[in-house]
């Protein structure tokens, strides 16, 4: 993916990256930020199918991990980082497995078409 990818995509490739770079001292921070910008990459997708199982699977979990619904505690630091800092080992595990299955997703073949489609659809629009 390049600077002319869509916005979800590059969200997504920047939450990796914000992942990439933790450390044991700073793990929570990541996360949060990771969060942020996957509810860009939603916000981007705004709601449109991937047209793939595995990869909506994958969305689905990306979707879940972000919401801070049923949060029983929050933080000043704002509702990202109070569920960053709930979450599991095991979700955590989940929720890095499924922006690699997106972007595993955006590489393959349909993925590249639904990127095609959606970068002809934004320059339709401008």
């Amino acid at each position: 993916m390049n600077d002319h990818s869509p916005p979800f995509a590059r969200r997504l490739l920047a939450a990796k990256a914000r992942l990439r770079a933790r450390r044991p001292i700073n793990e929570t921070f990541c996360f949060t930020e990771a969060f942020e910008e996957c509810a860009l990459a939603l916000k981007a997708l705004d709601g449109r199918c991937l047209e793939d199982a595995a990869a909506e699977q994958a969305l689905a979990v990306v979707r879940d991990t972000i919401d801070p619904a049923g949060l029983a505690v929050w933080d000043a630091r704002g509702p990202g980082f109070a569920k960053a800092e709930s979450l599991s080992p095991a979700a955590k595990i989940a929720f890095e497995k499924a922006i690699d299955q997106l972007l595993r997703y955006f590489g393959s073949p349909a993925g590249r078409a639904f990127v095609r489609a959606e970068v002809e659809r934004i320059d339709d629009l401008a």
